[in-house]
């Protein structure tokens, strides 16, 4: 079963969709899970500036099928498929492999790519908010080489971010609330993606911003977190449309 969880939707975003897409000129229903689940998905495009003009890259009429899309990539990966079955034998509460191999795997499929690009890392996002050494995220990164060596697993606790951003990035920040609230602020809305593989072997997709910049090839600032000076350094580092050319990034 294929299953989506709309979690990052708030009822106010879910309401305004209601006004924009019904015909109806009462108020919608009570509480964000009484509207219907397109409602729902689609009032995450209010969730972040549209400004600049992209052009689309996949033609997908709703973010359900955006969503849809990305699970059958996933499944279609042996070594994604390989990396979360990795991951959920750690048999943690609250995670998601994120960021720039979610990233990497639909800008090559909508590249045509016939090998994977290469990637730096492989981002395994967790929160655990009891257990704040860092000596766990080593842990199970080790735990995780063992599994599958030869992979670049990068394992991250989200609720410590806040202990070490000043030092790496030059400004501090709160603590984050929840393994969501962690992708949401990451650095571009394109990267803010997660996926996991649950038990029943059903794929949950965790995109607080949506997917229409992951499947429109764009590269945007988050501006939740990261600064101006780090997104441009981002940008000319990652050569993004050097390796992908139908990427187009929005300056700032």
């Amino acid at each position: 079963m294929v299953r989506f969880r709309a979690e990052h939707l708030s009822v106010v975003a879910a309401e305004k969709a209601w006004h924009l897409t019904s015909r109806s000129s009462g108020p919608p229903p009570a509480g964000r899970d009484a509207l219907p689940v397109y409602f729902q998905l689609r009032a995450a495009s209010w969730l972040r500036p549209l400004s600049f003009n992209v052009r689309p890259q996949m033609q997908f009429e709703t973010e359900c099928e955006c969503n849809d899309r990305l699970i059958s990539l996933v499944r279609e990966s042996q070594w994604m498929m390989d990396a979360l079955i990795a991951v959920r034998s750690l048999g943690l509460v609250s995670w998601c492999i994120g960021a720039g191999a979610v990233r990497n795997l639909v800008w090559d499929a909508i590249h045509e790519k016939l090998e994977p690009s290469e990637l730096a890392d492989v981002d395994v996002a967790y929160f655990d908010a009891e257990c704040l050494v860092s000596a766990q995220d080593k842990d199970l990164q080790a735990k995780l080489s063992a599994a599958l060596p030869g992979v670049p697993w990068e394992v991250t606790n989200q609720a410590a971010v806040h202990l070490w951003f000043e030092q790496h990035f030059g400004h501090p920040v709160p603590p984050l609330n929840s393994l969501m609230d962690a992708v949401a602020s990451w650095p571009e809305y394109a990267t803010s993606v997660g996926i996991r593989l649950e038990l029943d072997e059903s794929i949950t997709v965790i995109a607080p911003h949506g997917l229409e910049d992951l499947f429109a090839c764009v590269v945007r600032r988050n501006p939740v977190r990261v600064s101006v000076n780090t997104y441009r350094q981002r940008v000319e580092q990652k050569r993004y449309s050097a390796r992908w050319p139908r990427v187009q990034v929005v300056p700032c």
